[in-house]
């Protein structure tokens, strides 16, 4: 199981909004939560350093506090400089299993590459990580539950089959539905492996039953599998709101994300425009 993460956090209000929805992943067993938050080196030098650091320090004690409430054990911590060249050092040194953070959305014209603390996170990051959306229902009320329902989009690669050992962690989560998928993509197939499309789907369909066997052996209760055809992230983001997907788990390139983020990939894709959480490993 997950025992530590480390939560990247920012010092907004819809921050808060996403430490709501981390009670639910205490299902994965997570016992220790170190809690970041960082500032720049300009915000040190300048005449208002010393407000800018005591506000940071008031707003983890706050989110510290809603933690602690969950259930998590707590530690904060202020990084002073670029939050992408220490989280992945400060990972490794801590051994932690996941980092968290939140979501950055698209903007209205949809920009071509990641901003603000998630793409920061992204950059280095050699541990999983998980873009977190809030719960954004019209009931308010509704309690956030980032494993009510996973989706495994898997192309069989290896980066897929990494992606699927952590998968197999949070298998035994209770009350957590899996949905497996692979998406044949015609438009990219030549005239010989389109006369053999059918075949290729009933052996897709076959590995994906294999996984299915494997995670309920580690103890999934609700797994289904699906193949369709289409575009990748098309077909991906129609299941996930057709099935009201929670999570998204993907493998993306490992050694740093950014050659994968700048080339538009189908899991860069996904974490700027899903609109559930998203973990990439």
């Amino acid at each position: 199981m997950v025992e530590k993460i480390i939560f990247a956090s920012g010092a907004s209000d819809t921050s808060m909004e996403v430490i709501r929805c981390m009670k639910s992943v205490r299902k994965l067993g997570i016992k220790k939560c170190l809690l970041l938050q960082c500032y720049s080196s300009g915000e040190e030098a300048s005449s208002i350093g010393g407000i800018v650091e005591e506000i940071y320090n008031e707003n983890l004690e706050r989110q510290k506090e809603l933690l602690i409430d969950q259930g998590f054990e707590v530690e904060t911590r202020i990084v002073k400089g670029s939050i992408e060249n220490e989280i992945n050092e400060i990972a490794q040194k801590e051994n932690a299993d996941m980092i968290v953070t939140k979501a950055t959305n698209r903007s209205l014209i949809g920009e071509a590459v990641f901003k603000g603390l998630a793409y920061e996170v992204l950059h280095n990051s050699q541990k999983p990580v998980m873009l977190v959306r809030a719960n954004n229902k019209d009931d308010a009320d509704v309690e956030c539950d980032i494993m009510e329902h996973i989706m495994f989009p898997t192309d069989f690669s290896q980066n897929a089959k990494k992606a699927f050992e952590v998968l197999k962690i949070l298998a035994p989560c209770e009350g957590t539905k899996i949905t497996l998928v692979h998406v044949q993509d015609p438009t990219r197939m030549d005239l010989e492996r389109l006369q053999i499309l059918d075949k290729m789907n009933k052996e897709d369909f076959a590995k994906l039953m294999d996984m299915k066997r494997e995670l309920e052996g580690n103890g999934a209760k609700n797994v289904g599998v699906q193949v369709v055809q289409g575009i990748p992230t098309t077909e991906i983001m129609n299941l996930m709101a057709d099935k009201e997907v929670s999570l998204i788990i993907m493998g993306t390139q490992g050694l740093g994300f950014v050659k994968e983020l700048y080339l538009g990939s189908v899991s860069h894709y996904l974490a700027r425009h899903a609109v559930s959480s998203v973990l990439l490993v």
